[in-house]
């Protein structure tokens, strides 16, 4: 993953060039990271596991299952992603959350 500003970029293999997807982070509001697996994809729901370093961004539209490479990239990973989201939305953010809206519905209907 790369983290820029608001966009998580992210790849298939670590050394792509070429992302796979990229991720506009909003608010605390609509965005949540939680650690290990999103409880509809738990076969243990009384338990959320880290296992395998498995850490989950919940979003408006979707839910984003990630892997980082060890324990401590993952808090490292879910510690700047909850400070992001945390952070309030100014005017660019907002101008560029639409556009990334933007680009979804155009890809979509392309």
């Amino acid at each position: 993953f790369t983290l820029d500003e608001r966009r998580l970029t992210y790849y298939q293999e670590k050394l792509d060039e070429v992302p796979k997807g990229e991720i506009f982070l909003g608010s605390r509001d609509h965005y949540k990271v939680i650690i290990g697996y999103p409880l509809e994809k738990q076969s243990n729901r009384n338990s959320r596991i880290a296992s395998d370093n498995i850490f989950t961004l919940q979003t408006v539209e979707r839910d984003y299952v990630l892997k980082a490479e060890n324990e401590d990239d993952m808090n490292d990973w879910v510690k700047r992603l909850d400070e992001v989201l945390y952070t309030e939305m100014g005017a660019l953010d907002i101008a560029a959350s639409r556009i990334a809206t933007l680009r979804k519905t155009s890809f979509i209907r392309s």
